[in-house]
């Protein structure tokens, strides 16, 4: 099969074909009537495309620069763990990146891991599923945070979602991140949360916000330890 793959010809791989149109800080309407903002990369060109989306905490404007072994080179819009539209949408791909409630430029409160994540995630599957420049099929993907995601919004059967690809992702909180082995162990959850996630979000962990999160997740993970 490697051998295989080594010799594939070059014709028979995808080619970049389209140039990039790019709408930022678009209003995704959620059934409560709140409005998330994403910023939509897809291809310069008449016609309809699947879609890649995610949606999560890391902030959709914040630049990632990926580091000097890295396959990929840097361009103005890679972001933290998820797809790179420079190589996707000129491949015919149409790229969705969703701020979540409560962080980056979407406002609201936000409960990590909870119903109303997914069912927030739901919803931008749907209007996305839903636009002119849409085939109507839906993949979700991403590493980590954007993996995990995936699982929960899953469960709910959105009818425009076509897969899910996560990697790197834990499926059962309590069995990959809190207590590997039954062993309870606080390394990674406490430094997610509180040197990675929580400056993420529009206020605070500890603050009394209206614009942030109000469950203090890391103390909700702890609590049975």
């Amino acid at each position: 099969m490697q051998e295989q793959l080594a010799t594939r010809k070059e014709s028979d791989a995808s080619t970049p074909r389209y140039n990039m149109t790019i709408e930022k800080d678009v209003d995704l309407p959620m059934r409560d009537g709140a409005r998330l903002k994403a910023d939509v990369f897809r291809p310069d060109a008449d016609g309809q495309f699947p879609v890649l989306i995610n949606m999560g905490i890391y902030q959709k404007d914040k630049l990632w620069i990926p580091p000097p072994d890295l396959e990929e080179t840097p361009n103005p819009h890679m972001n933290w763990e998820t797809v790179n539209p420079e190589w996707w949408v000129p491949r015919g791909y149409c790229c969705v990146r969703v701020d979540e409630r409560g962080s980056g430029k979407s406002p609201g409160q936000s409960v990590l891991y909870s119903p109303q994540e997914a069912i927030d995630f739901y919803d931008a599957i749907e209007w996305a599923g839903h636009q002119p420049w849409s085939n109507g099929r839906v993949a979700t993907i991403g590493i980590s945070f954007f993996a995990r995601t995936q699982w929960w919004v899953a469960n709910l059967k959105p009818p425009s979602l076509a897969c899910i690809v996560p990697w790197e992702g834990a499926a059962d909180q309590y069995r990959d991140i809190l207590y590997h082995g039954g062993i309870f162990g606080s390394g990674f959850i406490v430094g997610w949360f509180t040197t990675h996630m929580a400056h993420h979000m529009l206020g605070r962990a500890y603050r009394n916000n209206p614009d942030t999160f109000q469950d203090n997740v890391l103390w909700r993970f702890m609590r049975n330890s």
